[in-house]
């Protein structure tokens, strides 16, 4: 009921800063250039990260990458972007993103007990290969302002050479986590983002998580995100998840996460006139 309110209250929330501004002139344009959930690329040569960030760097014909350098040693992980809209100032947008990554070192270093232990201490995790497709579609309704519709599948390529897995149950790494012994993690979302002022912008991501197991899992997150933006290329992320869901022998249904984060520029690359 709680994390409901919440969401209805988020809702509207976002649906009113969103509209007050939309017939006033921008003056944030810079802001919608960074990386974020919408269809958009970044463009060639650009590049962002934070300290919890990945690392994102547009290339040519629309794309870019995305890697997660701090967990990249424990876990490789690689994701392309492609932008599939003719004209780019069209309202709307559309993009493909598609993803793998490795956990199985990462699973190993994270099976502990206590403190820290993710996966089980006495079981060793075997070859997981996880791949990712997602859809997306973006409306930038007003210059400061977009509503994106995502859906995505994850499923792990190897899961058919074992069974027997012990599954993460703690409510925010399920759903994170469920490929890797279902056949699929299907999710879909509602993602809002935008500029405020010239120092501030928002984004809000409303997901839904289905996981086909026995109990048919059903997982739903709300993240609100603010940054302030102490320059051009240097901006601070203020964050906060909030899931709630039917996770298998999971104590609590219902958590909260605030999180932190230093984001920045490295390079724009400049085009020959």
């Amino acid at each position: 009921m709680l994390l409901r309110t919440i969401f209805i209250l988020a809702a509207i929330f976002l649906f009113q800063v969103s509209f007050a501004q939309n017939d006033s002139t921008s003056t944030t344009e810079s802001h919608m250039i960074w990386k974020n959930s919408t269809a958009k690329t970044l463009s060639e040569g650009r590049m962002e990260m934070g300290l919890l960030a990945p690392f994102v760097m547009g290339l040519k014909n629309n794309m870019q990458i995305t890697v997660h350098p701090l967990a990249f040693i424990l876990m490789p992980n690689v994701k392309l972007k492609k932008n599939w809209s003719s004209d780019p100032d069209n309202k709307w947008q559309f993009a493909t993103e598609h993803g793998m990554a490795f956990p199985t070192p990462l699973l190993n270093f994270l099976a502990r007990e206590g403190a820290g232990g993710v996966y089980p201490a006495s079981q060793t995790a075997p070859p997981i290969l996880t791949f990712q497709n997602r859809f997306i579609a973006t409306n930038f309704y007003s210059e400061d302002h977009a509503v994106s519709f995502k859906t995505g599948i994850e499923f792990n390529l190897l899961y058919s050479q074992y069974g027997d897995f012990p599954e993460v149950e703690l409510l925010y790494f399920y759903p994170r986590m469920a490929s890797y012994s279902n056949p699929f993690t299907l999710d879909v979302a509602v993602g809002f983002t935008g500029a405020i002022s010239k120092s501030f912008s928002y984004a809000a991501d409303f997901t839904f998580y289905y996981i086909p197991n026995d109990e048919s899992t059903t997982i739903f997150e709300f993240e609100p995100k603010v940054y302030y933006y102490i320059a051009d290329n240097l901006r601070i992320l203020a964050g906060i998840i909030l899931t709630t869901g039917n996770v298998p022998h999971e104590k609590q249904d219902f958590r909260a996460i605030p999180f932190l984060d230093l984001q920045f520029t490295l390079f724009q690359k400049t085009r020959k006139k």
